[in-house]
């Protein structure tokens, strides 16, 4: 074996994975080459232990589902620092943004809510005969 040679089987041999084998037993030139996962498999892998963290965190933290809301639905809107659901309206329509509802409050404003915001609101006998072009007369939310 000549002195190119040598340093061919030394680079092949003697590193596995970018490191420096330390020890001097011979071992065949295929379990020095990387093995790469499935990437279906670590995909599986993954979605399974992402719906198990969904799952535990939700438990935790007692996270439900909402109600859905339609256009037209009667709520009542809160923002963070206030303490009652005290802004009665009705939903216009669906944001652009995710879970988030254009809402129109009684004295006529427009406004963005997200849907953490919103609380479904006791339906008045008005409202529940209307169309969706006329105007809602809404009833004071419970305290």
């Amino acid at each position: 074996m000549d002195a190119r040679e040598y340093v061919q089987v030394k680079l092949v041999m003697g590193r596995k994975m970018g490191r420096k084998i330390r020890t001097t037993l011979p071992t065949l030139e295929k379990n020095l080459l990387p093995k790469w996962p499935s990437r279906t498999a670590v995909k599986e892998r993954d979605g399974r232990e992402k719906a198990k963290q969904a799952h535990y965190f939700n438990r935790r933290h007692g996270a439900r589902p909402l109600p859905a809301l339609q256009p037209g639905d009667v709520v009542s809107s809160k923002l963070d620092y206030e303490k009652s659901w005290s802004l009665p309206a009705v939903i216009s329509s669906e944001s652009t943004t995710p879970r988030s509802f254009v809402i129109r409050t009684q004295h006529g404003a427009e406004l963005r809510r997200n849907r953490r915001h919103l609380q479904p609101g006791p339906v008045s006998q008005q409202h529940t005969g209307m169309s969706q072009g006329q105007t809602h007369t809404l009833t004071e939310p419970p305290c």
